[in-house]
């Protein structure tokens, strides 16, 4: 099953604590996250002050990758396809 846009919300398919990880994801990608009040007392429920810097590290980290490759019209791994590396890249 497919969920698109805001159908991961209430799903029985995420816990409670995988539902706030998911809206804490989409308030530091949208850059909206200092201003939700409601996510931050959600994730804030769930993770102590070292798993949160971890979890918005890795979240900002994995967002600024994306708008590179996307704006240097990379596809880092196609679709249905792993990464393959060209032997050069290869260490002996």
């Amino acid at each position: 099953m497919l969920l698109r846009g805001e159908g991961w919300r209430g799903s029985e398919l995420f816990s409670d604590r995988e539902q706030a990880t998911i809206a804490w994801a989409q308030a530091v990608t949208d850059m909206t996250a200092k201003s939700d009040e409601t996510t931050w007392k959600w994730v804030r429920g769930h993770f102590d002050d070292r798993d949160l810097m971890t979890l918005t590290i890795i979240i900002g980290m994995w967002a600024c990758s994306n708008r590179i490759c996307e704006a240097l019209h990379l596809q880092v791994e196609p679709p249905g396809q792993r990464i393959e590396f060209q032997k050069s890249d290869m260490k002996d």
